[in-house]
């Protein structure tokens, strides 16, 4: 890649770091995750030859690119949190209608 492919490379890497951060924020999992596996097909290529940008300002992406991440991943945990507390409801009430079932039999 030359420089001008390297840094429209990374650009498209940014985007779709920032669209998988804004599918996290509405729970699209589906979508990010499709986002996702574009960009790490990017991030692949984009390693996969000697760099021709300046070294610190990749270095610099790259850790945006890894903050953002965390972000999605702290996003995702809550996500599922949510969902063990509805599982949890859930199971809570198949209990309290087995029980009803059992005292009315």
């Amino acid at each position: 890649m030359n420089s001008t492919e390297q840094e429209n490379c990374l650009a498209e890497i940014l985007q779709l770091t920032d669209a998988m951060l804004a599918d996290a924020g509405r729970e699209d999992w589906d979508a990010l995750s499709a986002k996702q596996n574009h960009r790490d097909t990017l991030i692949g290529a984009f390693f996969q030859e000697s760099l021709v940008l300046d070294a610190q300002t990749v270095s610099d992406r790259i850790r945006y690119v890894l903050m953002v991440d965390e972000q999605i991943q702290a996003l995702g945990r809550q996500y599922q949190q949510g969902l063990r507390r509805e599982l949890q409801s859930i199971s809570r009430g198949k209990n309290a209608v087995r029980a009803y079932a059992e005292i009315r039999i």
